[in-house]
């Protein structure tokens, strides 16, 4: 991740993210894809922070400490699926035939083996994305 130009990199499997952004002084906007994970974006709120949910990749159920919520300030959205403005997704495709940035692709497989890019998701192991080819 740093050589994609990450300036800071938590591994969520050794280290606890939302404890670590807490000692770095929290951060203002947590991005929750996940859902399961609530409770650490929580956590790593600085006060007066936000986090939007926009997934549940991790399962629709979540417990979550509301005296931190409270006491920190912190808005909680439901922001349900995003969606860009027409303008914003012709800068994204542009950006992309200017391949003004690379994807991060972790495995390229033929789509017969979709059930195995679906085994390799779901063990959390795989860093980046998975291409299904389909010929």
């Amino acid at each position: 991740m740093r050589k994609l130009g990450a300036d800071l990199v938590i591994n969520h499997q050794q280290q606890d993210v939302g404890a670590e952004l807490q000692k770095l002084g929290g951060v203002q906007l947590v991005i929750e894809l996940v859902g399961s994970t609530l409770q650490q974006s929580i956590t790593a709120c600085a006060p007066n922070g936000r986090v939007v949910l926009i997934g549940n990749l991790g399962g629709k159920e979540s417990t979550v400490d509301t005296q931190t919520w409270r006491l920190k300030r912190l808005t909680v959205i439901g922001g349900g699926q995003l969606r860009a403005a027409p303008r914003d997704e012709q800068n994204i495709l542009q950006l992309i035939a200017d391949k003004a940035f690379t994807p991060l692709i972790a495995r390229v497989l033929p789509i017969e083996q979709a059930a195995q890019a679906h085994a390799l998701l779901a063990s959390g192991q795989v860093q980046g994305k998975i291409v299904l080819l389909h010929t």
